[in-house]
């Protein structure tokens, strides 16, 4: 019996890095295909600033700071070339699929956890995000983490499982504020059911929600700035040839390209 798990184990072991192999050439091939577009223009221009200028770029954005902060560190490693202005994207597409060979093939096993890999694999807008230099496949990674591990940690209450929960759901928070509502309810979901059926594990939870909480904290004002001031930002166009809040992008990397006029 041991000798039979054991060599289930190697093939799947084999199986999830062949998997994984494949995610990583297919979301590099071709990643930098497509010019920058406006958005990771953007991006680039407040990644290029030091860690404390970006904090207060970003109050005027509507975003949360960590993807831009992230960006800045692998910017000034790797250069503003379109593949690293990219990277990030593709880290977050890969890691999800990974998460099948995680998480989702403890919950559900391996058979299950390979048909998500497969799923996640050719679903086309992961493709698509994970070719454009933005947070939104970090913040898929991120939120899907957040549920599968909250599961977890309610099913088993392990301490690396509460630990995992609790700094993806805040990092998702920190990603795109979609993360922060979906991180939300699945904190919300955690607390109502171990609430009515699993009471025994509540205060491994109220210790991780406190500490997402006091780790939020810090950006809260930000964040509540700029709820109040989302509706002046510079998507909508005064007139022809102007635009509330554009500015000059004079440095971007040569492939970059965008069609707002300058303020």
């Amino acid at each position: 019996m041991n000798t039979k798990q054991n060599t289930s184990n190697s093939q799947s072991l084999i199986w999830w890095i062949i998997i994984i192999g494949v995610a990583c050439l297919v979301y590099v091939t071709g990643i930098a295909h497509e010019s920058i577009w406006f958005d990771e223009a953007f991006s680039y221009k407040v990644a290029s600033h030091s860690l404390g200028e970006i904090l207060g770029l970003v109050t005027a954005d509507n975003h949360p700071p960590l993807y831009y902060l992230l960006l800045s560190i692998v910017v000034s490693l790797f250069g503003n070339s379109v593949w690293a202005l990219r990277l990030l994207s593709v880290l977050g597409a890969i890691g999800l699929v990974s998460l099948g060979a995680g998480p989702v093939r403890r919950i559900f096993g391996n058979r299950t956890a390979f048909i998500y890999a497969g799923v996640v694999l050719f679903t086309p807008v992961v493709l698509i995000y994970a070719h454009e230099a933005r947070m939104y496949s970090l913040a898929a990674f991120c939120v899907t983490a957040s549920a599968l591990y909250g599961y977890l940690a309610v099913k088993d209450n392990r301490r690396e499982d509460w630990f995992l929960f609790g700094l993806a759901s805040l990092a998702a928070a920190y990603l795109h504020y979609y993360g922060l509502m979906a991180a939300f309810f699945v904190h919300l979901l955690v607390f109502l059911w171990l609430l009515f059926k699993k009471r025994e594990a509540l205060r491994s939870y109220l210790i991780t929600g406190a500490v997402v909480t006091v780790g939020y904290l810090p950006w809260l004002v930000s964040f509540l700035g700029q709820v109040s001031t989302v509706n002046e930002w510079f998507w909508v166009l005064q007139s022809p040839g102007k635009a509330y809040g554009t500015q000059c992008f004079s440095h971007l990397p040569t492939r970059i390209r965008f069609r707002l006029p300058c303020r």
